[in-house]
């Protein structure tokens, strides 16, 4: 594999479960447990996370490491690894067998950590483009001992085209602003790093996906990678499209996501 140098680990591919029963509980509990779904669920957290006398920022231990984070809902889904759960069981099977991981929209970094976890031998990138996110995410990097060798972290934005481009931040303050652009298939030029079927991509851009695709069609026709997107409120709906007319079948788990091989 060409590209970044990244420093190579002798540890096995982790787990948070600590047997196949375990695994096999986890998934269930991820079958049923649909926060997103249950808006009685949603509220009831947000109630006691506002009651709770925290601050804005904690440190939380999760099965794949500390992370530092905003005071929102996901402080209780990722104790307890149920983040996203309709996507987990996937996201962790390709992940095992990864060469590439890109995480496009990383945030703090959660799932860069759980990909480090379970593959240490894989190429990770981390972009964002939030400037407080990225630098909580190079945060949570250091605090968990890895190193700038072991996973490429980008502040910067991806589009169809070289440009700036409108965001919303994706943590506290939350406002929307200006920041630099560029396709991923020119970032990952830069950096030399070729792709196959193996590569996972997961995509959260708060409904810019479809941007993200376009600039990304030369090495998805080519190299096929499997990706993950989560979808914001219709804003994202031509990129189904866009990935059938490339050959992918595509999966859609719930309303929130599609999962495209």
């Amino acid at each position: 594999m060409k590209g970044y140098e990244y420093a190579k680990h002798s540890a096995q591919k982790g787990s948070s479960c600590k047997s196949a029963k375990e695994c096999e509980d986890m998934k269930f509990l991820r079958s049923i447990f649909r926060y997103r779904e249950s808006k009685i669920v949603y509220r009831l957290g947000c109630w006691i996370l506002r009651i709770l006398p925290i601050p804005k920022w904690v440190t939380i231990k999760t099965p794949y490491g500390v992370i530092i984070h905003p005071k929102d809902f996901r402080l209780f889904s990722m104790a307890l690894d149920l983040v996203e759960p309709e996507i987990q069981n996937t996201f962790e099977k390709w992940i095992r067998e990864a060469d590439v991981f890109i995480d496009v929209g990383a945030a703090v970094g959660y799932y860069v950590l759980k990909a480090h976890k379970l593959n240490p031998q894989a190429i990770k990138i981390a972009i964002e483009p939030d400037f407080i996110a990225f630098n909580v995410l190079k945060a949570n990097l250091a605090i968990n001992g890895i190193l700038d060798n072991q996973v490429k972290v980008l502040n910067i934005a991806c589009s169809d085209k070289e440009e700036e481009t409108e965001i919303n931040t994706c943590v506290p303050p939350y406002q929307t602003k200006k920041v630099p652009a560029k396709p991923l298939v020119e970032i990952l030029e830069n950096l030399k790093i070729e792709l196959s079927r193996k590569s996972v991509l997961l995509i959260d851009v708060e409904g810019a996906g479809v941007k993200v695709i376009q600039g990304s069609i030369n090495f998805l026709s080519m190299s096929r990678p499997k990706v993950i997107m989560e979808l914001h409120e219709g804003k994202e709906r031509g990129v189904q499209k866009i990935l059938k007319s490339l050959g992918y079948n595509i999966n859609k788990p719930s309303k929130h996501f599609i999962i495209a091989s």
